[in-house]
């Protein structure tokens, strides 16, 4: 599995290890007993407030 945690805001700090742990475990619940046999690719950005207001902005036009 691979599995990219990244902080793109510097407001807060973040525990990528918590975040890591969480991630694994929301795959684990999507395919039980299956991690091992299925190749995921997940990638966790966290972003700040005017990033995410970009991002919504731009999907919505």
């Amino acid at each position: 599995m691979s599995l990219l945690v990244r902080s793109r805001q510097k407001t807060h700090l973040i525990d990528s290890w918590m975040v890591r742990r969480l991630a694994k475990w929301a795959l684990e619940m999507t395919e039980p007993g299956k991690n091992e046999l299925i190749e995921h690719e997940l990638g966790v950005f966290i972003i700040g407030p005017e990033e995410m207001a970009h991002l919504n902005y731009t999907s919505l036009k």
